[in-house]
């Protein structure tokens, strides 16, 4: 019982402490309102001078202060708008000398890669970071909006396509050429115009090019910068290949051509021939070779030249062309530039040569690496008999000088073999000083090949 009256105390104790607060507070908050009506009205007529004879300066006096202090007191609880049951931020300062980051969450569904976009990143003034998926071609080629003199018509060109800029050739000074009249002026001009031509595909910066994944694989970044540049690779090379079709017949023409033609000066020289050869060479080794399925071009387009007819027609004028080879600053390199296009073709060497330059001595076979060493220059460096040793490759014949009783049947591969493994080239203590592990190789082959035929001469 006693338990029993306590708790009935407690809850009477705490219901009068409840009834007592919410009086006090209904009052106070009937007298803050009726106050607030009245230091209005009151407010209002002392700015209006009208003042009333029941309402007395001290009254409005008290009235305004304590609107302004109400004021004070419930303003800090009007600040922040509550949206979803979180306060707003009063505003985002950017701070000196820092860029805004704020992290995106993760988009559940969204495709990271989509193939011909890239990821293009948008920050706005609040710091707040999008990232879009854009289509590379909306940045390489945007859109054109047509709209007529009155303005009420209005086009927006999208036509632009990756296909079809490739089925136009690229321009260039080849083709102004080519509409010229056929004369030594304009040859010589197409001469220059397609060397320079090839020359600017083979020295063409390819920073980024090999080691980027294609536009479509791009997930992040300015990727799209590598896609104008492979572009017009692209172009480039196939408008080479489709200018050497129209210039082959022009630059090399064939031998009944030149029968019809008797006159030199509506020919070019073999220098030129050889350099605009050299030159096309390069340009077919640095070729595209690898075909996007977007491509509508031919697979055979991306692969290098078949140049087998153009060496052939170069070594049969070389053939009557002594001073070829007679320069001594440019006759190793030369030569070993064209046996190097020759082994390339599949074109024999000895059609650089007349017939009595490289039939020495019976047995000789016509077009392998004997033909080399019988008309090679004499090496200065150890460098040039290295590219030499390289072009003769594994013909294992063009070491054989001797017979079996050991007497020497072939004195032209001798001598040959003494000018390249020369004195000069090979004599110093620190001649293979700068070599690399590439030519040491090239050397040791060589030696081994030739110890396999003339054992004697090729000590290992």
């Amino acid at each position: 019982m006693a338990l029993e009256r306590r708790f009935l105390t407690r809850r009477w104790t705490i219901f009068y402490f409840v009834l007592f607060f919410s009086s006090f507070f209904y009052f106070f908050f009937f007298f803050s309102s009726l106050m607030c009506v009245v230091s209005g009205r009151a407010y209002a007529k002392f700015l209006d001078n009208e003042a009333s004879p029941s309402l007395s300066p001290c009254v409005c006096v008290f009235a305004c202060m304590f609107r302004g202090f109400w004021h004070d007191v419930t303003r800090r609880g009007r600040r922040f708008i509550s949206i979803g049951g979180r306060h707003t931020r009063g505003g985002f300062s950017q701070p000196l000398g820092k860029h805004p980051q704020v992290k995106q969450g993760i988009a559940e569904g969204v495709p990271r890669r989509i193939p011909g976009t890239t990821k293009v990143t948008y920050t706005n003034k609040k710091g707040r970071t999008f990232n879009f998926s854009v289509p590379v071609a909306e940045i390489t080629h945007p859109q054109v909006e047509l709209t007529n003199s009155s303005g009420n018509w209005r086009e927006i060109d999208t036509s632009f396509s990756d296909l079809g800029d490739m089925e136009d050739d690229m321009p260039s000074a080849v083709d102004e050429c080519l509409q010229m009249s056929p004369d030594a002026t304009s040859l010589r001009s197409l001469y220059e115009a397609f060397v320079s031509f090839c020359k600017e595909y083979v020295l063409m910066d390819t920073t980024g090019m090999k080691n980027m994944p294609f536009y479509g694989e791009l997930n992040v970044g300015p990727g799209y910068e590598h896609y104008d540049r492979r572009l017009k690779r692209k172009r480039h090379w196939l408008a080479i290949r489709h200018r050497f079709e129209d210039v082959r017949y022009i630059i090399w023409p064939d031998d009944e051509a030149e029968v019809e033609e008797p006159s030199p000066d509506a020919q070019l020289s073999v220098r030129q021939m050889l350099d605009a050869l050299r030159w096309l060479e390069a340009a077919s080794t640095f070729c595209v070779r690898k075909m996007h399925p977007a491509d509508m071009t031919n697979e055979e387009e991306f692969l290098p030249l078949d140049l087998h007819r153009e060496v052939a027609v170069v070594a049969r004028r070389a053939r009557n062309d002594a001073t070829l080879f007679s320069s001594l600053s440019t006759e190793s390199d030369l030569f070993v530039e064209c046996a190097t296009l020759c082994l390339n073709h599949k074109v024999p060497f000895h059609l650089f040569f007349a017939a009595g330059d490289h039939n020495g001595a019976k047995g000789v076979t016509v077009g392998d690496g004997s033909c080399i060493l019988v008309n090679m220059p004499f090496v200065h460096t150890t460098l040039g008999a290295i590219r030499i040793m390289s072009v003769i490759g594994g013909d294992s014949t063009a070491y054989a000088f001797s017979n079996l009783a050991g007497g020497v049947e072939r004195w032209d591969v001798l001598e040959g073999l003494s000018r390249l493994m020369s004195v000069e080239a090979f004599g110093e203590k620190d001649a293979l000083e700068n070599v690399g592990e590439d030519e040491i190789c090239i050397i040791m082959r060589f030696l081994r090949r030739g110890q396999g035929k003339e054992r004697r001469l090729f000590l290992v």
